[in-house]
């Protein structure tokens, strides 16, 4: 091998010194000329841009209308999303008739095709962030006119330690004044707050606790009879027995109830009416067994959409027939609930012009009312997002319950009077305590508005509810959940009711012209009523649970009947 001297590499073969040193300069000098040219390129486009640029510069520069449509576009947007954000920090009114009044205020629709509360209160929302924008002064003279600033923490009494403030509105009862607040800082936003409720009401839920109480207990001592002399075994094989004797309903009577579609239907407890009420404002009594038409409330001026019977309503002359001697209760589209009295024995069947009570408060029109198992009080649902307790006797308001986003449409009580149940429009289902005033728990399931409401008599912890998403779901409200979903109908699901004695089934009527009897343990269909032409509207279960009837939108109710008693086993008889 030669020597190489200096160098660091060894080569193999041939040694060309001479060549490789030559081929190394030319690469050396080629680098150097590539980037004294790129150097002079980036000058060049310096000094055209600073000078103005000539044709070619003017060339590079230029965007092309697609690019310019895009940096368009996305300033559209980041300002659409700044004003979003403007929106949301808005304190805008939460109650849909105080959304309406601003709105009205601003020249604006108070309402659009298809817009529901809480789309009505976004646009008003992004019309306030607007305002914001164009005219903050005037924005923030609008917004006193609505929100009236919280009363100092001071002028309320202390809490667990808690500094409380005292909203006007607020979820928990006899709220006098119901504008919203703006929280004006975070303790005041996470500080405990209540309304202070009227004497009134708290006397009320001192009734209310006075009579629930002994009352769970007779029934608690009732269930635990009934299990200690009653064989499961032999109780399941009565109640399947049940079942192929409620295979014999049948119509017995078909009756034209009104000029307009029937909304509602009721059975006396003591089975002797059937009351009807309908859209041309009329409650109607009938006699039963026999269907013929007794006495016509007149009074209403708008439709009507419930109709309850006071629980202690037992005809005849006899005393005790209601406390007050209020017997009917009944609501609609005027926002009046109407408290009737049926008129003696001995009088001739008429009209009755003239109701004993009217409650009126509401803004919107009533949905249900329904009588607190007391027989005390009377309670009343509406479109106004609130539903309210009423005393019978002073014909006062007790109470005035918020908490629901939608129109409250179904109210139910325990059997015992110490829960309250009610559902909206939205698919939300709220269990409140009758004693306190608090909120048990929510039932969450139904996916579209809530329309019937009933307790299972039997143990009284199972509750039954039917929607609009064509089911009717099973709550057990000890387990604080859903237990069972029926896939009961192919269309809106608009009653359901359980039998009133022992629960031993579960009806449901729909929309799809079809009542449906149901087993109270397998959820098997026991028997399907046919022979209504339009959707039925109500339907209740007799007392003695021998009769069912259903009201419908073709303006025809019908009494349906057994082919006979039921000579099975009977399990009053144990606890009697």
């Amino acid at each position: 091998m030669a020597d190489s001297g200096d160098k660091s590499h060894i080569y193999y073969g041939a040694i060309q010194l001479e060549g490789l040193q030559d081929r190394g300069k030319a690469d050396k000098d080629q680098d150097i000329d590539k980037d004294e040219g790129e150097d002079i390129l980036m000058e060049d486009a310096a000094a055209g841009a600073a000078a103005g640029g000539g044709e070619e510069g003017e060339h590079e520069m230029e965007l092309s209308e697609a690019a310019q449509e895009s940096i368009a576009k996305h300033q559209r947007t980041m300002q659409a999303f700044s004003q979003q954000q403007r929106a949301k920090a808005i304190a805008a009114p939460t109650q849909d008739m105080d959304v309406r009044k601003m709105l009205r205020q601003l020249g604006e629709p108070i309402t659009l095709f298809g817009e529901g509360p809480g789309e009505r209160r976004q646009r008003l929302k992004e019309l306030l962030a607007k305002m914001e924008e164009e005219d903050p002064d005037a924005l923030t003279a609008l917004l006193g006119q609505h929100l009236a600033p919280p009363p100092p923490a001071s002028a309320l009494p202390a809490a667990g330690g808690q500094s409380i403030s005292k909203p006007p509105s607020a979820l928990v009862p006899g709220a006098a004044a119901r504008e919203p607040v703006v929280p004006t800082s975070i303790e005041e936003q996470t500080s405990v707050f209540y309304t202070e409720g009227s004497d009134a009401l708290k006397q009320a839920r001192i009734k209310i606790a006075q009579y629930s109480v002994p009352a769970a207990a007779s029934r608690l001592r009732r269930e635990r009879l009934l299990r200690s002399k009653l064989d499961p075994l032999e109780y399941e094989e009565s109640l399947r027995d049940y079942q192929t004797h409620l295979q014999s309903f049948s119509v017995s009577v078909s009756q034209v109830g009104d000029d307009r579609p029937l909304t509602g239907g009721s059975f006396a407890p003591n089975d002797e009416y059937l009351a009807t009420c309908s859209w041309a404002g009329l409650v109607k009594l009938w006699r039963l067994p026999s269907c013929d038409a007794a006495w016509t409330f007149r009074c209403h001026t708008d439709r009507l959409h419930g109709v309850a019977w006071h629980p202690a309503y037992k005809g005849g002359t006899e005393g005790g027939r209601a406390p007050a001697n209020i017997h009917i209760a009944s609501g609609g589209a005027d926002m009046k609930v109407m408290l009737w009295r049926v008129p003696e024995d001995g009088h001739e069947p008429g009209t009755v012009a003239e109701p004993a009570h009217t409650l009126e408060g509401h803004e919107d029109r009533i949905n249900r009312v329904a009588f607190h198992p007391s027989g005390l009080y009377v309670g009343s649902t509406s479109h106004d997002l609130t539903w309210r307790l009423w005393d019978i006797h002073t014909r006062q308001e007790l109470l005035l319950q918020e908490g629901h986003a939608r129109g409250v449409y179904p109210i139910c009580f325990h059997p015992d009077g110490s829960l309250a149940v009610t559902g909206d429009l939205g698919g939300a289902i709220w269990v409140w305590d009758m004693r306190t005033g608090k909120t048990v728990l929510p039932l969450k399931g139904h996916v579209k508005q809530v329309l019937s409401i009933d307790f299972n008599p039997r143990g009284c912890f199972e509750l039954a509810t039917a929607s609009d998403d064509h089911t009717v779901r099973i709550w057990d409200l000890r387990k604080r959940k859903s237990v069972h979903t029926l896939l009961a109908h192919t269309k809106l699901v608009s009653d359901c009711k359980y039998e009133p004695r022992r629960g031993r089934f579960l009806l449901t009527s729909s929309y799809d012209c079809f009542a449906k009897l149901w087993h109270p343990t397998d959820w098997k269909c026991s028997k399907t009523l046919a022979g209504h032409e339009a959707r039925i509207m109500a339907a209740d279960i007799s007392n003695s649970g021998s009769m069912i009837a259903t009201v419908s939108f073709d303006r025809t109710w019908k009494l349906w009947t057994t082919a006979g008693e039921w000579t099975g086993m009977d399990i009053e008889h144990l606890v009697d």
